[in-house]
Order: C-alpha cells, then structure tokens, then sequence
C-alpha cells in the first residue's frame, strides 16, 4: 500500500512538474507577442521603459508560485500609462479598416488576443483599444531600411545573461513578426515557430547558445535574403576543405580538386562523398535546414556548400571523409587548407563575365559578375547572332551593367513586378505599392531581335531574378533551360541585434506584376537539366551543351 502512494505521489509531482513547465512556456510566448503590440502600437511609449518592464517580469514567470492572476497583473504594468488614450476607443472589427480601399497586404493578426487562455479579460480589451487607438504618426524607431532597436545597457548588470538573452529574441522575433514581407509564405507560421523554440529560451546561458537559437529561428523563414554576422564570423581567416563539394543526384561529389591533392588522398573530381566526419548528406541537409534560411531546394544547395565551409571550418584537425571512387570506398582524413591559399591551388579557370561566339549562328554571355565595359564588348560582337546563351547562373555585376543590359535585350514597355512597401506608420501593413517596369531607355537603342535562351539555376537570386522576370515579360519567347532559380527578390533590411549580431533580412514584397507569387518559385526552365555525377566526372557544363542541342534542332527543323 505504500508502494502505491509513493507511486502516485511522484505521479503527480511530474505532472505538476511538466504543468508548470509547460505553463511558464506559455506565458512567455504570451508575454513576446504583447510586447510587439505595445512596443509597435504605442508610438508615445519609451522602449527601455518596455525593456525595464520586461526584465522584470522574465525571473517571475519560472516561479513555482506565479499564477495566470499574477501574470496578468504584470502584462497590465506594460500597459500601464496607456490607459487614457486607449480606454476612449472603440473596438473595431478589423483592426485595418482603413486600407481595405487600397491595394494592401497584411502580414499580422492580431486574432490571437481574443484566443489567449493567458490574458484576462480585461487585458484582451485593453490591448484591442491600443491598437485601434493607435496614432497616424511615424515610430521614430522604424526606417525604410531598418529597424532600430533599444541596445542599452543600462541596469542590465542587476540581470542574469540568459534574461538578456531573452529580452533579445524577444526583440528579435517581433521585429521579425511585424516587418518581414514574406511571413504568409512561411511552411510553418511564425507563432508555431516561437511555439516550438520557446522552451529553448530558459536554456541559454552562453553567446553560442544565443547565437545558435537566433539562426534556427531564422531558418523558419524560409528567405535566402537572411545573413547574420557574428562574432564567429571571419570571411578572411577561413580553413574549408581542399576541394568544392556540389550536390548532385541527391549525393555529395567532389566538385573540383588540384591535382596534387588528389594523387595524395586518391581522389579526383566527381567522387562520391559518403560521409563528412561521420554524417552522411541527408543528415548534414536536416542540420542545415535547422540552422540556415534558404527560400527553395535548389537555393538551399548553393548555400550548402558555404555551410559545409562553416561547419568544418577547423584549422588545427582533420575531418574524416568516406569517399566512393574508382578505387572502391575508403576513408581518409583530410587536413583544411586557409581559404587564401585554396584559391592559389584551384584547378579550374573562372568564367564570370566571359563572352564568346559557339559558331557562326550562337553567341554566349556569361552575365554573373560581369562589368559594363565587358558586356559592351560583347554586344558589339555578338548583337547580329541568330541566337544568344545569356547564361545567369549567378549575380550581376553593377548596376550599370544591369542597364546596359536591359538596353540591349528590351524594346518592349512591359510591366514587370509589384513592389509593397512598409508602411512604417503601422507595422504588419505592406502598402507602398509600385507597379515596376525597368523601361530603361529600352526605345532610344536598336534592341536585340533574335532568339534568346536563358540559362538558369539556384545561384541565380535577387537583382539576377529581376533581371529574368523582366525577360519573361518582355522576351515571352526567351527559352529557360536549367533548374529554378532560388526565388528570392525584395530590399534587405538590416537589424541589429544585442551583442553586436547582425541580421540582413527582406523588408519588401516582390510579387509579379498581376500580384502573383514569385517568392520561393522563382523562374521556372522551360527544359529542366541539372548536373550529373557524369557530367562533374568529365567536366562537362551539361546545362550549356544542352541549350546548344536545343538550338541546333530548331535549326534543323
């Protein structure tokens, strides 16, 4: 009999155990999206004062003894001094009443507040007046170009390192939530998100955890336009291993390696990599995926690569690798080399702005990198071809080659995207629309008049897309041939993070020009090719020989 209720006794301390656990969680997802609406819906509020407030409440909520009562006295101080302003308004039904006249987007709801089983009653309707009560007046803390959050460290020396790094994501999540132009297209919405993540807060204690929890968060949004920059980061001092790795057939391969390195592992350019330091591809993908934000597959895999560099980026060891060659699988360790050096070994000749006639009826542009004096260049030698490769795998080069560009290949005044704009007076709302042409003095030049084939893939992203949805506007009978582009356009905002992190986001909605979707689609091929073990093996660009075979069969028909 005893047995049984010392049993149901630690029964029940667990499940009070994972009640409170689980309600401390709540309560902090609570807590981050009330701090949004009074940080963004009270232009008269001092943002330390909401900081102050904040760090307050964050060592109550882990209290055995912190009830829903006690929270809510808590969320009602961060209201506090809101009161007679907000008590006057109405409630309204929609909180954007007045854009529903306009051509808008809205990428915040606030349905969430009459859901909550945290907040009071009272507390619902004092955060639903704020927001309908909230001013037509411009934050001084929200720019076009960046958001500007409170960095002081003022009275931080009486909180604990995790408290401040709680208070961070906090800022960091709702910055996110009310600014970033892209949450609708999420796989997983931003609360689930902050769902999910949130009971990883209390575990930070340290710069790496921060910093670690930052990135899985970004992952969520799903934008290749993310960057952070941290202490870590060192884009000079960088060891990778001695050789590229691509993704091909769902496989890691050897890319490209010197020849004097492959004699002394035994391995050679189109190797299949089995395993890196014990992981093999789809294992290090799902890590990826968690800590890096791509917008689709293809785009995913260009920045692949660049994270195997940060992954294995060590100095002072070897990492194990398993390779699948002609000489049968085997293990080797291969020691890193500086990134400066790997660049005097590679193999290869780079064909960035590279230019050339194939034969007497096709020209070839290599447009990623390219220079405006290049490209002039290549006009006047290759603007009487029957056929052009404008090959854009990759980013152009400046601006004014870009124009120059658009010169060349466009006659046709032909709208080619939407742009939404932030609309900094009341965050969520992207409504600055312009209907974007690019008619760059297209009718002052003698444009190009035979048939375009485009190449494309997953490096193609941002201006570079651009660049190709104003070809499917003006040149509708422009051939893409290769896999899709990352589908990744807008402006990059900047915001910067407590302990000097900073992140580059996208702060405005690029849609086609009738409003549909571009944004993780991309441009699609007509002709879908993609590299091969095979073709990596004898250093072929399949893509490129592809587009020729296709022309020489139009001409033969």
């Amino acid at each position: 009999m005893l047995k049984y209720y010392i049993l149901n006794f630690l029964v029940f301390l667990t499940v009070e155990g994972y009640s409170q656990i689980d309600n401390t969680h709540q309560n902090l997802w609570t807590l981050t999206k009330v701090y949004g609406v009074v940080k963004y819906y009270n232009n008269e509020k001092d943002d330390k004062y909401l900081d102050d407030e904040l760090l307050k409440v964050l060592p109550n909520l882990k209290k055995t003894a912190y009830d829903n009562e006690k929270f809510n006295i808590d969320i009602k101080n961060l209201l506090r001094g809101d009161e007679k302003v907000i008590k006057s308004a109405l409630q309204p039904e929609r909180p954007f009443d007045q854009f529903t006249d306009k051509d808008y987007i809205t990428t915040i709801d606030f349905s969430w507040i009459e859901k909550s089983l945290q907040l009071s009653e009272e507390n619902k309707i004092l955060l639903k007046q704020l927001i309908n009560s909230h001013k037509n007046i411009a934050n001084k803390n929200i720019g076009h170009k960046q958001i500007y959050i409170h960095n002081e460290q003022i009275g931080l020396e009486s909180i604990s390192k995790n408290e401040e790094y709680i208070l961070a994501l906090i800022k960091y999540w709702n910055v996110m939530d009310y600014f970033f132009a892209y949450k609708n297209l999420m796989d997983t919405d931003w609360d689930t998100a902050l769902s999910n993540e949130v009971s990883g807060f209390y575990e930070i204690q340290s710069y790496y955890g921060y910093n670690t929890m930052l990135r899985r968060l970004c992952a969520y949004l799903q934008d290749g336009h993310i960057d952070i920059e941290d202490r870590y980061r060192d884009d000079f001092n960088v060891w990778k291993l001695p050789f590229y790795v691509t993704v091909a057939e769902d496989q890691l391969v050897v890319n490209s390696i010197n020849d004097s390195l492959s004699n002394l592992y035994g391995i050679k350019t189109g190797d299949v990599i089995e395993e890196l330091d014990g992981k093999g591809y789809g294992e290090l993908w799902q890590e990826f995926s968690e800590l890096v934000s791509y917008s689709t597959t293809s785009g995913g895999q260009e920045y692949f690569r660049t994270y195997l560099w940060q992954r294995f980026n060590y100095n002072d060891s070897s990492v194990s690798v398993v390779f699948n060659s002609d000489n049968g699988t085997h293990k080797e360790y291969i020691k890193p080399i500086k990134l400066a050096d790997f660049r005097k070994i590679r193999p290869w000749v780079e064909k960035k702005g590279k230019f050339k006639s194939i034969d007497g009826n096709i020209g070839y542009i290599d447009f990623d990198n390219m220079s405006y004096s290049n490209l002039g260049k290549a006009i006047r030698q290759l603007k009487k071809k029957k056929y052009i490769i404008l090959d854009c795998r990759g980013y152009p080069g400046g601006v004014f080659a870009q124009l120059r560009l658009n010169g060349f290949l466009f006659s046709k005044r032909a709208p080619v995207a939407k742009n939404y704009g932030p609309n900094v007076e009341y965050p969520g709302v992207f409504d600055d629309t312009k209907l974007l042409s690019y008619n760059f003095l297209q009718w002052m030049r003698r444009s190009y008049k035979g048939q375009l084939i485009v190449l494309i893939d997953g490096s193609a992203i941002s201006a570079m897309e651009t660049l190709l949805m104003s070809v499917e506007a003006k040149r509708p009978k422009a051939v893409f041939i290769g896999t899709p582009t990352q589908g990744v356009d807008g402006e990059q905002n900047l915001l910067l993070l407590p302990d000097g992190i900073k992140i580059l986001y996208t702060g405005n909605n690029f849609s086609y020009h009738d409003g549909s979707q571009f944004q993780r689609i991309g441009i699609q091929p007509d002709i879908r090719i993609e590299p091969t073990i095979e073709s990596i093996k004898k250093g072929e660009d399949n893509v490129l020989i592809r587009a020729i075979e296709y022309i020489n069969n139009l001409d033969s028909n």
